[in-house]
């Protein structure tokens, strides 16, 4: 399929520009052409899911959930800090396969250790001060503990520029989460909470990791903390920027859950998510192959 695009986007240009397309831009085309098709088949099933089981779950549990995407967002950026910028544009330039393992092994080192620590920061701000808020923070930094690493390794994908083998990654998981949503909300009739929509998109993460892992187990090397430290420090302007993003996107959740209530934040959660989140990720399917063609 992605051979008869390329062929349908070489005769456009040909007729447009009366010349055939370059090596880069047939590469790029062709990477593109998996990214959108890892969207197509993907993206309709987490949506369905996640939308069905909102239904399923009404808006008070949705609102808990919504929430907790919110939190987790918020903690998958500073645990990063701005690698997931930086990774992508280190990998596609490194000038040789063993430059390639030594970054993604410093970075699933230092991110392995950042989750940790967020972890255990969470579980000690619980003990303090056990309210809902709190333990919900507490359960979205655990969530993001599962989940982080399946993003990690999506991005020494991206880096690598293997975007077929990303699209299949994708398209498991999102098989993954259909399925399972299928089997505990419809078959099995099962408790439908919000930690039962967490369970089922963590599975999804974990599966999509466990199959990642068989491609980045390979670029395995050795910690270099020069690496990491260079890398943030050229990420640092991207880091507050995605931080500040992420601040003004998540308060007014943040606000509806405190000040009003979660049935209020799972009824606004619903409709937001049908609208807005669609278009980015949509976006997000074009900038996923574009950043590192440009880095």
């Amino acid at each position: 399929m992605t051979q008869f695009l390329s062929n349908v986007a070489d005769r456009a240009h040909r007729l447009i520009f009366r010349q055939p397309l370059s090596s880069q831009m047939r590469k790029f085309l062709n990477n593109l052409s998996w990214s959108f098709i890892a969207g197509i088949i993907s993206l309709p099933l987490m949506m369905l899911a996640i939308t069905l089981a909102g239904r399923f779950m009404g808006p008070t549990e949705f609102g808990k959930y919504s929430l907790i995407m919110v939190y987790s967002q918020f903690i998958t950026v500073i645990i990063f800090l701005g690698l997931d910028t930086t990774t992508v544009k280190f990998l596609a330039k490194a000038s040789s396969i063993d430059r390639q393992k030594q970054l993604i092994t410093s970075n699933i080192i230092f991110i392995t250790l950042s989750a940790i620590s967020s972890v255990i920061l969470a579980l000690i701000i619980y003990l303090l001060v056990p309210t809902l808020h709190i333990k919900l923070l507490l359960i979205a930094t655990i969530f993001t503990f599962f989940i982080v690493f399946k993003l990690a390794q999506d991005l020494f994908v991206r880096g690598i520029e293997d975007f077929r083998f990303q699209a299949r990654t994708k398209i498991l998981e999102s098989l993954t989460v259909f399925t399972l949503f299928i089997i505990a909300f419809v078959l099995l009739n099962a408790t439908r909470t919000y930690l039962s929509l967490l369970l089922i998109l963590g599975s999804g993460s974990l599966v999509a990791s466990a199959y990642l892992w068989s491609k980045t187990h390979q670029y395995l090397s050795r910690f270099n903390w020069l690496e990491i430290r260079r890398q943030i420090g050229e990420g640092k302007q991207f880091f507050i920027g995605t931080l500040f993003g992420t601040i003004y996107l998540s308060l007014d959740k943040f606000l509806i859950s405190k000040f009003i209530s979660f049935e209020a934040l799972g009824l606004y959660s619903a409709y937001y998510f049908a609208s807005f989140m669609v278009m980015a990720q949509i976006t997000q399917l074009f900038t996923n192959v574009f950043f590192p063609a440009t880095a």
